[in-house]
């Protein structure tokens, strides 16, 4: 059996195992495929489509996401951090900057008619 270090694979060994004997059968007619399919999973053979690995989170009563955080506390790996908020390319803060800059000359009106301008575009664009 190929060693599967991954969180599904560890939350999948874990919950076939609190099912006991013969769960590889029920989880293959729970989610209508083959107990060969299952098996194959089970030892790494075959990754399974996502879509797969979806319905066998479910069968055992997890969110996908939950199952795969399950297989992370098995593993004794930590969450994952949230990714940092995309910071902006100095290229267009300069341009921001620069924009700033000609909008604090306008005068009211011409602000509301830039203003009335953009919302049509963005409309236009959005559409």
């Amino acid at each position: 059996m190929k060693e599967n270090k991954s969180p599904f694979h560890a939350a999948l060994n874990y919950s076939l195992k609190k099912w006991g004997w013969g769960a590889q059968s029920r989880l293959a007619k729970k989610i209508n495929k083959k107990q060969q399919y299952i098996s194959s999973i089970q030892k790494g053979l075959n990754d399974g489509a996502e879509k797969t690995r979806r319905e066998i989170a479910a069968a055992f009563g997890y969110d996908y996401e939950d199952f795969l955080k399950l297989g992370r506390s098995l593993l004794g790996m930590p969450e994952k951090a949230p990714e940092p908020p995309a910071q902006p390319e100095p290229f267009i803060e300069s341009h921001i900057a620069k924009l700033l800059t000609k909008l604090n000359k306008l005068t009211k009106a011409d602000a509301k008619i830039l203003e009335s301008w953009l919302d049509g575009y963005l409309a236009r664009k959005n559409k």
